[in-house]
């Protein structure tokens, strides 16, 4: 790939660039908290890019004061290249704006995505469920709420379709502890629990399987 230039021009592109980059990454660097970083990655997104833009607009103009001539890639003054990375970031903003959407929304990629890391599976007894009665059951333990749920979807794909047996008997049990035992929920893994504890149950409900067949009758 054959890139064509003039003066200075790639490397003002290249230095506006890196410099876009590293403001893009500034609550990154700045804040300590994963959390918080990501709050406001969707701002620096557009700062970075606003940024990059200016500068390559105003160092474009600066050398050609200097030297009497633009200097460019691809036959484009870079003061030109800087005007639209800088102007079309603010338009693209004021859209979504005018839509009613969030155009400083956190970036998706910047999500965890898999599930966290866990303690390795141990028999860990549940608390006492609706019926009074302990059961020992070997599952994951997590840190957060959030991991469990997701686990627990992954799990049992049905318990995220709605009306479904699994959903269904799922939600009886979460309006049941709501009402005589709320503190299950102060436990992160109450997701995962009650997931265990709906399979048990459709388990229990379950109508026997017919014989295969029937014991034929002795004749008269």
């Amino acid at each position: 790939m054959i890139i064509l230039w003039r003066g200075r021009g790639l490397f003002v592109l290249l230095v506006s660039g890196i410099f876009g980059i590293i403001l893009g990454f500034i609550p990154t660097m700045l804040i300590p908290s994963e959390e918080g970083a990501h709050q406001y990655s969707g701002y620096a997104r557009y700062g970075g890019m606003v940024g990059a833009g200016l500068l390559c607009f105003f160092w474009g103009r600066y050398l050609k004061r200097q030297t009497g001539f633009s200097h460019s890639v691809y036959f484009v003054p870079v003061q030109l290249i800087g005007f639209l990375f800088a102007v079309v970031p603010l338009i693209i903003a004021g859209i979504d704006l005018s839509y009613g959407e969030n155009p400083f929304k956190p970036i998706e990629w910047r999500k965890k995505t898999t599930v966290a890391k866990y303690a390795p599976a141990a028999t860990t007894p549940l608390p006492a469920n609706r019926h009074g009665v302990e059961e020992a059951v070997s599952y994951p333990r997590f840190k957060t709420e959030a991991e469990a749920r997701q686990y627990a979807l992954q799990r049992y794909p049905t318990l995220a379709i709605a009306d479904s047996p699994f959903n269904a008997q799922f939600v009886k049990l979460h309006q049941d502890y709501t009402a005589k035992k709320p503190e299950i929920f102060q436990d992160p893994n109450w997701p995962l629990q009650l997931a265990l504890e709906t399979e048990q149950s459709l388990k229990s409900h379950a109508a026997p399987a017919a014989p295969e067949a029937a014991i034929a009758k002795p004749g008269p």
